[in-house]
């Protein structure tokens, strides 16, 4: 081309006017895109001989090859540069390995990860850190890993300084069988895998072990679980997991009608109700429990858990005692009118025969002789014992139905004591026996019940004069302290034997046969004072041998009224 066309892109356009020729030649690609030229002047001949330009075109094609090559080879520097940073800086360990396992090129993670250097990575093979009890396994996962050329398992590793590790593995084949394979630490989330396990274990056990119904419903009202007392109950030819609870348990295509499940998710609070069982079994009944799951960061109700308790057995007890209570409110109320009936029927006549008998013996009908002053005094007597009989039976049949009440109010003992020997004196003077007594100056009154107490100590005092020959003594005793009162009888008498002394306190169990001792005495006396101090809190025994006495000691707490 002439100077004068390019003159305006060169630096030296003085210099350009002294050439007589310049010849630009095009440096191609294969496919004929140019990616440079070189240029060719001269200062001496003009235009370029064919053959000359022949030359420098095949100069330009090589110049160009050369080029394509050394950018070929550039671009594969940097990306063999940038996928070597992108391997050693994986977070999981890569290993490449020959078909004998052993290791040709592993990353940083890798070293990271067993503790090794990369030399002596390179240096062993697959199996080297693996522990011996594995090693079968291994071989056998690789061997299918050959075949199908893909593997994704998990398997234990030995570190360098001997601790053993889990792996997740995945492995691919690489091209002149080689593979390559990425390996990741898995041993915390495995630790928490197996704990999860575990943990899961030890709840089913503990749900397995509870003997009531178990069940755990999703927020659906899906059946998650149930434990085998819910299945023994419900489950008939089908799992009950996946059943919605209404279906499973009441048969029903639709919630109950009020359902406590939805309440309890409703309202997060514990729900309790009473529920029947299926309608084709036999009739039983269910306690429900239900307690709301919540989601524990965000406090979301994700299900319910059931507890279903039998109560049939508990359910007939109920009926059945109600039963009872209405025969027993029968019972006592026959009891009440036979009560009153004997007190009236028997009472009145009795009263009836003590004040004609008192009438007769004060000569208001004319005078009687000695043997019919007797014969009066008998009757009148029996009478009187006979009512004191009525009186007790009526008292003992109080105390057994629970009817006995307290009238509780400050009663001096030391008081009491002196009015029961004041009326019991002519009695004692009449058999010849002697009264003695042991008991402190001072006494502190008490919160009892003085008719009771009073009764209870007198019938013990009676039963001691009774039950001592004549010409003996009785001899009486009281001790208190800060927290009870103690008072003893002993007696003069033939004492007990040992096989009686269980049945010496329960009614109308006649001991001493042969002591003559009136019946309303023996049978009840004993008994009644054993119900009054028991009432009281207090115990009573009896000491006995026979031909030794008896000695009869009852204690009472000391309370406050």
């Amino acid at each position: 081309m002439p100077p004068e066309e390019i003159a305006g892109t060169l630096q030296e356009k003085e210099y350009i006017k002294k050439m007589k020729t310049i010849g630009i030649i095009p440096i191609k690609k294969e496919n004929g895109e140019a990616i440079s030229s070189f240029v060719v002047s001269s200062f001496t001949q003009e235009g370029i001989a064919e053959d000359t330009k022949i030359i420098l075109e095949s100069i330009a094609r090589q110049i160009g090859n050369l080029i394509l090559r050394l950018a070929s080879e550039n671009a594969l520097k940097k990306s063999e540069s940038k996928f070597r940073s992108y391997i050693n800086n994986a977070p999981d360990g890569i290993f490449v390995a020959d078909k004998n396992g052993d290791y040709i090129e592993v990353n940083k993670a890798a070293c990271e990860t067993t503790g090794y250097s990369q030399e002596e990575l390179l240096s062993m093979n697959l199996m080297d850190l693996i522990p011996p009890e594995d090693h079968g396994r291994v071989i056998e996962t690789f061997g299918t890993f050959g075949k199908k050329g893909f593997a994704d398992t998990e398997f234990h590793f030995v570190r360098k300084d001997g601790n053993i590790r889990w792996w997740r593995v995945t492995a691919t084949k690489l091209p002149d069988t080689y593979y390559l394979g990425f390996a990741k630490d898995t041993t915390k989330s495995k630790l928490m895998e197996e704990e999860l396990i575990k943990s899961k274990l030890f709840l089913n056990s503990i749900i397995e072990s509870i003997k009531d119904g178990v069940s755990i419903l999703d927020a659906d009202m899906n059946i998650v679980h149930v434990n085998d007392a819910m299945n023994k109950w419900y489950a008939r030819n089908t799992p009950l997991e996946g059943k919605k609870c209404y279906e499973a348990y009441h048969d029903r295509d639709c919630p109950c009608k009020p359902c406590p499940i939805m309440r309890c998710m409703e309202t997060g609070e514990t729900e309790r109700n009473i529920v029947q069982g299926l309608p084709d079994s036999e009739p039983q009944w269910f306690e429900l429990l239900g307690y709301p799951l919540k989601d524990s960061t965000t406090g979301e109700i994700t299900g319910t858990v059931e507890f279903v308790k039998d109560i049939t057995d508990h359910k007939r007890a109920e009926a059945e005692l109600a039963e009872s209570r209405l025969h027993a409110r029968e019972v006592s109320k026959t009891n009440s009118e036979f009560k009153a009936n004997l007190s009236h029927e028997i009472r009145t006549p009795l009263g009836n025969i003590i004040g004609f008998s008192q009438m007769l013996r004060n000569d208001i009908y004319g005078k009687l002789n000695p043997k019919q002053q007797k014969h009066i005094h008998d009757i009148q007597k029996s009478a009187e014992q006979l009512i004191g009989l009525i009186d007790a039976i009526l008292e003992i049949s109080d105390v057994e139905a629970g009817k006995m009440e307290l009238n509780i109010e400050m009663v001096s003992i030391g008081e009491l004591l002196s009015e029961i020997l004041k009326f019991l004196k002519p009695f004692a003077e009449d058999r010849n026996i002697e009264i003695t007594i042991d008991v402190p100056e001072y006494i502190p009154e008490m919160s009892v019940d003085k008719v009771k107490i009073k009764q209870a100590m007198y019938n013990l005092v009676v039963n001691a004069i009774h039950f001592t020959p004549e010409g003996r003594d009785v001899h009486i005793s009281m001790e208190y302290s800060s927290y009870d009162l103690k008072f003893e009888v002993n007696d003069s008498g033939l004492g007990i034997s040992p096989s009686h002394l269980e049945e010496l306190f329960r009614p109308f169990k006649e001991i001493y046969s042969k002591s003559g001792m009136k019946p309303h005495d023996s049978i009840l006396g004993l008994s009644l004072a054993k119900e009054y101090i028991e009432l009281h809190g207090g115990e009573i025994e009896v000491e006995s041998k026979p031909g030794a006495g008896n000695t009869f000691i009852f204690t009472i707490p000391i309370q406050p009224i």
